[in-house]
């Protein structure tokens, strides 16, 4: 799950990166980043059962991949 976070992390970073270059190059182009949820992906098969009953009690049922 560390690396599960660093790796949102570095998706908000790049997008603020892309947003001040874009305004420095003065263009009119918009970096939006969004989360779009809990997703029951390939990376909750690493957590035990009990991780994954918290994970579903702190954010509701996950979704699956294909309601993106």
């Amino acid at each position: 799950m560390r690396e599960y976070a660093q790796s949102k992390l570095a998706d908000l970073l790049f997008a603020l990166e892309l947003q001040r270059r874009i305004v420095a190059a003065r263009g009119h182009t918009k970096s939006i980043a969004a989360q779009p949820g809990a997703n029951n992906t390939e990376l909750s098969r690493y957590m035990s059962k009990e991780a994954f009953a918290i994970a579903v009690q702190r954010v509701g049922i996950l979704m699956e991949p294909w309601h993106l």
